[in-house]
């Protein structure tokens, strides 16, 4: 008997990443692909996902990380392995080279919030916010209601802290 399988921790981090900063496929005519190119970079892509994850490459293949997208993704990678010196020049370079875009400041509160230094995590979370009130243009409910429970989250973590 078969037994079904929930996706891959590999596949649930891409997904998470993929969902904040949003990979880009670059095709000419915004999009419009044929049929068969579809199918083909679909058939890839299923290779790429069944593929071990110290044996593929990080992209799955047609996949375009924008230099934005790099810069977020090595502040979070330099996050999660507690890195956050790193963590913090990446974020710093993030807001200097990018100052519209939403990815500096929610990653510096996310590694505020690593830090233990909840009240700025919550300014953070809530800058990021502001930002979005300002020019609400492309971003779904779904970002902000992830960086609301950050602020909230973060809030509780001040208060509870004293």
């Amino acid at each position: 008997m078969r037994q079904e399988r929930g996706p891959s921790e590999d596949n649930a981090i891409l997904a998470k990443r993929a969902s904040f900063t949003g990979f880009r496929l670059p095709f000419a005519g915004g999009g419009t692909l044929s049929i068969l190119a579809r199918l083909k970079r679909w058939a890839a892509e299923l290779v790429w996902v069944a593929t071990p994850a110290s044996e593929r490459p990080d992209l799955p293949p047609g996949a375009y990380e924008s230099p934005l997208d790099k810069l977020g993704n090595r502040a979070a990678d330099a996050l999660e392995t507690g890195d956050y010196e790193k963590a913090e020049k990446l974020c710093q370079r993030l807001l200097r080279e990018y100052p519209t875009a939403l990815d500096g400041r929610q990653r510096l509160g996310e590694l505020r919030e690593a830090q233990g230094r909840f009240q700025e995590a919550a300014e953070e979370y809530a800058k990021v916010l502001a930002q979005i009130r300002a020019n609400p243009d492309g971003t779904d409910e779904e970002t902000v209601r992830y960086v609301t429970e950050n602020r909230d989250r973060a809030l509780a973590k001040a208060r509870a802290k004293g």
